[in-house]
């Protein structure tokens, strides 16, 4: 991934790498937390995943064009559309983005906006909000939709 973001070069064309990653952590996380046994102990070196988790998410906090992709995102329909505005990069390293925190897809945070604005004040955080209506969205992505509803009022 790094190499790919460095060059500018992509190779990977699909997300399945990604979601290999997420489930080795889960794998992970349940046999640490005693959830999964097994008699010889975990098959994957925790420290390493870490390590790899950790340098996934500063990979993706690299992307200077995050924030403009994810108003796009949320504000705009045909979103994929406009990513053509962007650099390659800024484009492969938002869609990662999207998969690694579980974005939903922008209708139905679009959705989660209306009924939060509904019911809450527009200059208070709607982070536990968000969370309640999106539950398998990571809470970074949740906090960085909150700030950018926030700042564009």
């Amino acid at each position: 991934m790094w190499e790919q973001v460095k060059s500018g070069c992509v190779v990977f064309h699909d997300l399945s790498f990604l979601h290999s990653l997420k489930l080795a952590l889960a794998y992970n996380e349940a046999s640490n937390s005693g959830r999964l046994s097994s008699p010889r102990g975990g098959i994957i070196q925790s420290t390493f995943l870490e390590s790899i988790k950790k340098h996934v998410e500063e990979i993706l906090k690299s992307s200077l064009g995050l924030k403009d992709c994810l108003i796009n995102y949320i504000n705009l329909d045909n979103w994929t559309h406009n990513l053509s505005g962007f650099p390659q990069r800024e484009a492969i390293l938002f869609c990662w983005y999207l998969q690694w925190y579980s974005v939903p897809p922008p209708h139905v945070v679009k959705e989660a906006v209306q009924k939060i604005k509904a019911k809450v004040p527009t200059s208070s955080s709607m982070v536990p909000l968000l969370r309640l209506l999106l539950p398998d969205t990571h809470i970074r992505a949740i906090s960085e939709i909150d700030e950018l509803l926030l700042s564009s009022g």
